[in-house]
C-alpha cells in the first residue's frame, strides 16, 4: 500500500516535533522558518553563520496565528507600514518597510525571549501543512495554485540528503 502525501508530510516534518521554533525571516517573498538547535553553517563564498538545524521555506499562501488573531500573513509582504509613502515602499521592493518586516521583527523578539516548541504537525493530500506550537501559535500553509510549481520545502541545513519538496503537479510530493 502506498504512503499518502499526508502521511509523508507528518513523517518527514515529524523530526521537528519537540524542537524549538527559532526564527522567521524572508528572502524576497519566500517565508523562511528555523527550527532546532544552533549549528555552524558555511555557505560557499560566504562567512560562517549560526542557523537553526532545520529550515522550512514557503512559496505559497500561509499565515501565522496567535490565539484569535493573524500575526503574520503572506500578503504582509506587499502592505506598507503606516507612515511609509508609496515611493519609499517601492524603492527597495518593500524591504524593511512592509508589515511583514515590522511584525516578523516582533515575532523574532518574542522568540528570542521565550522558548516555543513545535507540538505537532498536520498535513493533507493536497500538500497543505499546519504546524502547532506552544503558547497558542500555529502556522497554516495552504497550496493555492494549480500549476507545476514548488510550494514549500523542508530540509536539514548542511546535510546532503534530498530536500522534502512539495510540488503541485498531480498533487505529488517529490523527495
Amino acid at each position: 500500500m502506498s504512503t499518502s502525501i499526508k502521511e509523508k508530510i507528518i513523517k518527514k516534518l515529524g523530526v521537528i516535533v519537540g524542537e524549538e521554533f527559532r526564527y522567521v525571516f524572508r528572502a524576497g517573498n519566500m517565508l523562511t522558518l528555523g527550527f532546532g538547535n544552533d549549528i555552524d553553517y558555511e555557505r560557499k563564498n560566504i562567512a560562517k553563520e549560526i542557523v537553526a538545524r532545520y529550515a522550512l521555506h514557503i512559496q505559497t499562501s500561509w499565515r501565522m496565528i496567535s490565539g484569535d488573531r493573524i500575526i503574520l500573513g503572506v500578503d504582509d509582504f506587499y502592505i506598507s507600514q503606516n507612515g511609509v509613502t508609496y515611493q519609499e515602499f517601492e524603492e527597495n521592493c518593500g524591504y524593511g518597510k512592509s508589515m511583514f518586516d515590522l511584525n516578523s521583527a516582533r515575532v523574532n523578539e518574542y522568540l528570542s525571549k521565550m522558548r516555543i516548541n513545535v507540538l505537532r504537525i498536520e498535513g493533507n493530500d493536497h500538500g497543505d501543512l499546519t504546524i502547532y506550537f506552544e503558547n497558542g501559535y500555529l502556522l497554516e500553509v495552504f497550496v493555492s495554485n494549480s500549476s507545476y510549481d514548488e510550494s514549500w520545502r523542508f530540509f536539514e541545513i548542511g546535510k546532503e540528503q534530498a530536500h522534502f519538496i512539495r510540488f503541485d503537479e498531480c498533487r505529488n510530493l517529490v523527495e
